[in-house]
């Protein structure tokens, strides 16, 4: 390919280069020309949702009516159950899939990119196979169910739950990997994933490129299937409207192929701009998690006798439609705390603003709950990922430890197995054939930090706890999983004897209510001798009856903590109205919504004081790429590229209006005037 002429594409494209330090990178250059297929700001979701368009102001001012308006948008995931209720066919029929595949000894196969992928997580690891540990524990009820499945010795490898980029991906994400469905492919692969498994993919934004290869895979498995035959074991999961989709080539060969049933999600914008963490994730999770939970029932039920489904939590035998219906009692869940979970907000957020840090603790399935808030937190405000074992200085805000002494052992508590990591070898010669030098390099980069040697980088042990006088430690605990008394002991120690504060959220299930409560906090203290400062928060988790997988205690805790996590960082600053001003453009979807909010706030500006000509999309671009070299040669620095590159472009702008002189200011003023204000601040009064 012959060489950009930079400065040419600029004039043909009018690109404004009084904004810029150069010409256009070449890198923006492909990007703008083409990458349209990942230029995604016409998406539902990433659009501005009207209950939170104030939410940064609301936020500073009052904790608490700031995780109303979250919980507000949640509303919106109800309002979606109901329609799928009323019309469940497609998720009958996926439950009488995971059923048979059960039985037969066949795999279900769950797969997804970020936050969709950490739901994947969940599903394997939090839910199915904390059940079957607890089924295995139990030999009469043991002996009962061997009979009933063909491969009773690999049940809980039955279900797999996987991410883009493997176990490491949950840590953070691995740049280039979510935007090439051969990723995806290979992954399905290496499971040993065949015609007959059952399949989900799940895209929260339904055009993730690596979780469209996995779908597109499985049906070229099952190519000479008649299409209603594959649609039994193919699922599409997604949340946006198929006509908002059918623009991109990638999705629409999905939602035009009638080999693969589809399960459109879709409950609006987000909370924040984009940050589908937050609603999309959790009714996908939430109406998954109960796909399998009645599926299971169905199964257990043809050879357990009553008593011994209740001793497993399958109390009552509610439909399928009547198991989605539950999750009102989960909305009802957080209102019912906010008042006192905002209390955890405001602590949170003083403790980050005083320049301190905070580490979560928790075992069994919460572990994972916690561990997936904590992680979205890093792209989605621009925070720096889980440091690894090779730092000598902190930089991450937040760690997080679990209830063993040994690192190896903490990875096992969280994922219930080993670590699994990517072999180089099964990717690389796929790597050669791509056709984006950008993309080619990201993922090569990405892969050598995918490998099972990964695990070692990470420490979670209760061993890697540092804390210092003015942090914060938050304990999770809950009454459906033990904790070990001398762990919590040993942790509140350090804590008190460091100076650190402490926060316990006890999570109490309603369908646990007729059981002991050992985790009662109270006799944790007690019977460990202590005696110390708290601030204690009591959740009662409504479960609408039985919750024998432990979804919708998972599904409670991770409402509760992504509606705080998201009002403490708009507390600190890092959203602007409802915008996610701070996320980290990462990958092309998330340069494209990078560069769609700068241009969004620049141009609001610009009209406010009547500046002339507004930016463009190009522009707006040139300068985000700008702003991401300049962070790369300046890592330490801690404002985002997004609003680095408001700041200098309107500036500037200033400056035009005042001198007409075309000095475009530098990256160094941009981030000197970030320093002395927040970005909501600067813009009041800019231009």
């Amino acid at each position: 390919m012959a060489p950009i002429d930079q400065r040419k594409h600029a004039q043909d494209e009018g690109v404004d280069e009084r904004f810029l330090d150069a010409a256009p990178s070449a890198e923006s250059i492909d990007y703008v020309t083409s990458a349209t297929q990942f230029q995604l700001h016409t998406l539902l979701t990433e659009q501005r949702h009207s209950k939170t368009l104030h939410l940064s102001q609301t936020a500073m001012a009052n904790a608490d009516h700031a995780l109303q308006q979250l919980f507000f948008v949640d509303e919106d995931i109800l309002r979606k159950i109901k329609e799928v209720a009323h019309e469940p066919a497609h998720l009958v029929q996926a439950a009488k899939a995971i059923e048979t595949a059960i039985a037969d000894g066949r795999k279900i196969f769950f797969y997804g990119c970020g936050a969709t992928g950490r739901l994947c997580k969940v599903l394997e690891c939090a839910v199915w196979r904390p059940f079957w540990r607890k089924v295995k524990n139990n030999d009469a009820i043991w002996t009962s169910l061997k009979s009933a499945l063909k491969k009773p010795d690999d049940i809980e490898e039955q279900v797999i739950g996987e991410i883009t980029g493997g176990d490491r991906a949950l840590v953070s994400s691995l740049e280039g990997f979510e935007d090439l469905q051969i990723i995806g492919r290979r992954q399905m692969e290496s499971y040993g994933i065949r015609k007959g498994d059952v399949v989900f993919s799940v895209t929260e934004g339904g055009e993730t490129s690596s979780v469209i290869g996995v779908i597109l895979a499985a049906r070229e498995q099952c190519k000479e299937e008649q299409p209603e035959v594959s649609k039994e074991h193919l699922y599409f999961v997604y949340n946006n409207p198929d006509e908002v989709l059918l623009p991109f080539d990638r999705s629409r060969t999905v939602l035009e192929n009638d080999a693969i049933t589809k399960i459109n999600l879709c409950t609006g914008p987000q909370g924040i701009t984009g940050s589908t963490r937050m609603q999309a994730t959790s009714i996908s999770l939430f109406v998954l998690g109960v796909v399998l939970e009645h599926a299971l029932q169905s199964l257990l039920s043809s050879c357990l006798q009553a008593d011994q489904l209740s001793e497993l939590g399958f109390t009552d035998q509610p439909s399928l439609s009547d198991r989605l219906l539950s999750f009102h009692a989960l909305l009802e869940t957080a209102n019912n705390c906010r008042q006192r979970f905002s209390k955890l907000t405001e602590l949170e957020s003083s403790i980050y603003a005083a320049g301190h840090h905070s580490t979560y603790f928790a075992v069994g399935p919460p572990l994972m709950a916690v561990f997936t808030d904590v992680t979205e937190r890093s792209p989605t405000f621009s925070l720096f990922p889980l440091d690894t074992t090779h730092m000598t200085e902190r930089k991450s805000w937040i760690h997080i430890c679990t209830a063993v002494d040994e690192q190896k052992a903490a990875w096992e508590e969280l994922l219930g197995r080993p670590f699994h990591g990517l072999e180089p070898a099964s990717f690389s010669s796929d790597f050669e054939h791509i056709t984006n030098c950008y993309l080619k390099e990201a993922a090569i980069k990405s892969l050598a930090n995918a490998g099972r040697e990964q695990e070692g980088f990470y420490d979670f042990s209760l061993n890697s706890v540092k804390c210092e006088e003015g942090d914060l430690v938050v304990i999770i605990l809950s009454d459906c999983h033990p904790m070990p008394a001398k762990a919590l002991e040993n942790l509140i120690s350090k804590a008190v004897e460091n100076k650190a504060r402490i926060a316990v959220i006890e999570l109490h299930s309603s369908a646990n209510k007729a059981k002991k409560t050992p985790n009662s906090s109270d006799a944790l203290f007690e019977s460990a001798g202590l005696h110390c400062d708290a601030l204690r928060l009591q959740i009662e988790v409504n479960t609408a009856g039985a919750d024998s997988l432990g979804i919708r205690e998972q599904i409670a805790l991770k409402m509760l903590l992504n509606a705080h996590s998201t009002a403490v960082m708009t507390r600190l600053g890092r959203v602007v109205g409802n915008t996610m001003t701070n996320v980290k453009p990462s990958n092309l979807k998330l340069i494209g919504r990078a560069t769609y909010l700068i241009q969004l706030h620049v141009n609001q500006a610009m009209e406010r004081a009547n500046f002339q000509p507004l930016i463009s999309y190009a522009e707006t671009n040139a300068v985000l790429y700008e702003a991401i070299a300049w962070k790369r040669s300046h890592p330490s620095q801690r404002h985002s590229e997004v609003e680095l590159a408001i700041v200098k472009i309107l500036e500037t702008a200033a400056k035009i209006q005042k001198t007409a002189a075309m000095a475009a200011t530098t990256w160094a003023e941009a981030f000197a005037i970030l320093e002395k204000k927040t970005l909501e601040e600067y813009l009041k009064s800019a231009l």
